[in-house]
């Protein structure tokens, strides 16, 4: 009888959880993708077809589902365990002899399931999802021409020059240096603190204005430095515009990211190396533990969330919410921090990582042994 009734309970506690996470995760997806939504009405004014538009739309879902999964398993612990609690269901279980880990028991491996999916949505399906997207919003026109450029390595999209910025704002750039082919085959270089972009009538060209320039040589028949407040340089677009869009990091699969991070130095080994290898190195394993710990966050949630819920003994909506936000700004603050400090391999950014997901799981374990 005691086995019926366990066998019952979990049927019972499994589909509450699977509807809560479905329609947490529903509402999630769409709330992540509102951003390219908005964007379809200015590509849709300007005549772009419903049909490709949608499907950029299903290409963004993957992205969108893979960050959404954690939060619904975190969001549906809350509310099952909330509920039973509220309505006394966890008190009667116990005075049946059922313990609080049997009950946890179904919703830790759903959530391990689901583990292993996100794992597979953010390794195999996610990245080539999202360049898809890229190479679709390219062919419709949904990227500005700055949005092609890539700061921190040289450009060589524009006849006769290289050029080369440490980063964008808006229209801003910063640190720029161009590397410009002179008339009689010589080249200079133009160094500036920093430059205004914008397009010309056409909007076939982009025109830098750079301040604070200083120019080496500053004429082809001269070796002398000269130095400018202002400089316009115009950039064409033809080959920019005709280039393929470059696959970044989280644009890889597993096997392309254990790859990279394998043959760093064949990889990124050139003159015009966007970071040095140790960088593009940590950058690499940065992104493969966030794509680990983003999934296994799913089994974290589940743990932690499960016991919080059960310690409110009324149906207090506010406090579950108060309690998701709190739990997922912790944990995607971390992601955050470390994906910033990737570039900086002395401070291991990578257990940052590690640091939110092992707590959740410790924490969630300790609660659940002290609940029986």
């Amino acid at each position: 009888m005691g086995r019926l009734a366990v066998t019952i309970l979990n049927r019972y506690i499994t589909t509450s959880f699977i509807i809560s996470a479905a329609v947490t995760l529903g509402v999630l997806t769409l709330v992540i993708s509102i951003g390219v939504l908005f964007r379809f009405t200015d590509l849709l004014a300007r005549g772009a077809e419903p049909r490709m538009l949608f499907s950029i739309f299903i290409n963004g879902l993957p992205f969108a589902a893979s960050y959404a999964v954690p939060i619904s398993c975190l969001v549906a612990a809350l509310l099952v365990f909330s509920r039973m609690s509220a309505d006394m269901e966890i008190v009667a279980t116990r005075a049946c002899g059922i313990s609080f880990r049997q009950l946890l028991r179904m919703p830790a491996m759903l959530s391990l399931l689901l583990a292993a999916l996100s794992f597979y949505m953010l390794n195999e399906v996610s990245p080539l999802s999202r360049f898809k997207q890229q190479v679709a919003f390219r062919g419709l026109g949904g990227m500005s021409p700055l949005d092609l450029l890539e700061e921190g390595r040289f450009n060589h999209d524009f006849p006769g020059m290289h050029i080369y910025f440490g980063r964008k704002e808006n229209q801003q750039l910063h640190d720029v240096i161009i590397l410009d082919t002179m008339a009689n085959g010589r080249s200079r270089e133009i160094r500036a603190a920093n430059g205004t972009v914008d397009y010309t009538d056409a909007r076939d060209a982009l025109v830098v204005t750079l301040r604070q320039v200083r120019i080496d040589p500053i004429h082809p028949e001269s070796n002398e430095t000269g130095y400018a407040g202002e400089l316009p340089v115009v950039l064409p677009l033809d080959r920019l515009l005709r280039r393929p869009p470059e696959r970044r990091e989280d644009d890889f699969t597993f096997s392309e990211l254990m790859d990279r991070l394998r043959r760093t130095a064949h990889y990124y080994g050139g003159e015009d190396a966007r970071r040095s290898l140790p960088v593009q190195r940590m950058v690499l394993r940065v992104e493969l533990h966030k794509r680990m710990v983003l999934a296994l966050a799913c089994f974290a949630f589940v743990m932690l969330g499960a016991p919080l819920g059960m310690k409110n003994q009324r149906h207090e909506s506010s406090v579950n919410i108060a309690l998701s936000l709190v739990v997922i700004f912790s944990f995607y603050l971390f992601v955050i921090v470390a994906e910033t400090l990737a570039d900086r391999p002395e401070f291991y950014p990578w257990i940052l990582l590690w640091i939110p997901l092992l707590t959740a799981i410790c924490t969630g374990y300790w609660l659940a042994r002290r609940a029986g």
